[in-house]
C-alpha cells in the first residue's frame, strides 16, 4: 500500500486521496458523475449517446429489410437519419415506417427519445441550479499552541463578488499514528471551529 504524505491531504480546496480495496463500479452513481463533470465532457458524453444510440436503431432498421419508405433498402445512412428524424421527433415527413416491425421500433425509438431530453433537461437544469462554492484556502497553515493545546490555523476567502451569509464550516484533520503495536496508519480527526 502506497503512504501519502501528509502535506498531500488536501490541495487546491479538494481532497486528494486513493482508495484501495473498494470494488470498482463506475456506473454505480452516474447521476452524481454527470452532475459533477465539467460542461464539456458533459456536452460530449451526451453527443457520443445520442450518436450511439442512433446507430444502434440504424443496424436495427437496416436488420429489418425494407422497411422505411422512400430509404434505399440497406442504406445505412438513410436508415442513420430515419433513426435521427425519429429519435429527435424531427419527422420530415418524407421517410415512414412500412411494416409492423418498423412501427414498433419506431415506437420504442420515439419512447426512448423522450426519454432522452426529460433526463437531459433534468441533468442540464440540476447542474445550472447547482451552487457552487468558490473559496481559496491559504497556501500556508499554522500550528500553534492555545491554552496548552496544539491549534491548526488556516485562513480561507470569498472568490465572488458577494458576501457569504450564514456560513458554517466543518473541517477534518487527516494525521498519521503509529499505533502500540507499531502500525502505520492515517486517522482523521473533526475539527472544532467556532464562529465569529
Amino acid at each position: 500500500m502506497t503512504e501519502r504524505k501528509p502535506e498531500n491531504a488536501f490541495r487546491e480546496g479538494r481532497f486528494n486521496y486513493e482508495v484501495y480495496g473498494a470494488p470498482l463500479r463506475p456506473l454505480s452513481d452516474m447521476y452524481y458523475f454527470l452532475l459533477s463533470a465539467s460542461w464539456g465532457r458533459l456536452l460530449v458524453l451526451a453527443f457520443l449517446a445520442y450518436v450511439l444510440i442512433n446507430i444502434l436503431f440504424a443496424v436495427l432498421f437496416v436488420l429489418g429489410g425494407d422497411c422505411i419508405e422512400n430509404a434505399e433498402p440497406g442504406s445505412f445512412a438513410d436508415a442513420f437519419w430515419f433513426s435521427i428524424q425519429t429519435f429527435s421527433t424531427i419527422g420530415y415527413g418524407s421517410m415512414s415506417p412500412t411494416t409492423p416491425y418498423a412501427h414498433v421500433l419506431v415506437t420504442v425509438e420515439s419512447f426512448a427519445g423522450l426519454i432522452g431530453v426529460a433526463v437531459g433537461t433534468g441533468l442540464i437544469f440540476a447542474k445550472f441550479a447547482r451552487p457552487s462554492a468558490r473559496v481559496a484556502f491559504s497556501k500556508q497553515i499554522v500550528v500553534y499552541q492555545r491554552n496548552g493545546v496544539p491549534c491548526l490555523s488556516f485562513r480561507l476567502s470569498n472568490e465572488r463578488g458577494s458576501r457569504i451569509v450564514g456560513a458554517r464550516l466543518s473541517a477534518n484533520v487527516l494525521l498519521e499514528e503509529v499505533s502500540d503495536e507499531g502500525h502505520r496508519m492515517s486517522t482523521s480527526r473533526p475539527g472544532c471551529i467556532p464562529r465569529r
